[in-house]
């Protein structure tokens, strides 16, 4: 990851089904921090699935995020890959 400008981090916000591995890629190219929209209720192998695609595009630290709908621990199923695979950002929302 480059310099951001003026010492600024810049975090790309996971909003909408756009957020995935291509647009965290270019937010890196361009020195900032990208996140990646875990869907809501994914199969962790799904979440694991989107790291890998993810680590595939860019050399940089990144983050996943993911929506903490009801029932709640199906998607905390989903952060144990997100652990697993070390990613640098975990949020939750």
């Amino acid at each position: 990851m480059g310099p951001c400008p003026g010492g600024v981090a810049i975090l790309q916000a996971p909003l909408g089904p756009d957020s995935g591995p291509e647009l965290a890629a270019a937010v890196a190219d361009a020195g900032g921090i990208g996140l990646v929209r875990i869907p809501e209720w994914p199969a962790p192998d799904r979440v694991r699935e989107l790291i890998w695609r993810t680590r595939s595009l860019m050399a940089t630290p990144f983050g996943v995020a993911f929506f903490q709908a009801s029932p709640q621990k199906e998607n905390m199923r989903a952060a144990v890959p997100v652990l697993e695979e070390k990613v640098a950002v975990l949020q939750a929302y």
